[in-house]
């Protein structure tokens, strides 16, 4: 479909997420040339943009966590016949792994 420009629906649910930074840099604009007690409204609305982006990194960071973990221990269980539990673990590093029974 022309309207969709061959795009599919993953990339159309990620639009909202990549335009709050635009706001920051939006916002940070309209600092530069603003002035008196908008300053402080647009400061704290800056602030504001930023703790939205922290927050949506950290919780798409263990989104992904959580997945890979799963994967490894969905692969654990088929390479060694038993279920290993990583519920509580973080990934740290991934590498190649080589495990001797």
């Amino acid at each position: 479909d022309k309207a969709c420009r061959n795009r599919d629906l993953q990339s159309f649910l990620i639009l909202p997420i990549q335009r709050i930074p635009r706001y920051e840099l939006l916002l940070s604009q309209i600092y530069k040339y603003s002035g008196g007690k908008d300053k402080v409204t647009i400061e704290k609305a800056i602030e504001k943009i930023n703790s939205i982006c922290s927050e949506i990194n950290e919780t798409k960071r263990d989104v992904d966590n959580n997945s890979r973990r799963n994967q490894l221990q969905s692969l654990f269980a088929k390479a060694s016949g038993k279920k290993i539990d990583l519920t509580d673990e973080f990934i740290r590093r991934e590498g190649n792994l080589h495990v001797y029974w």
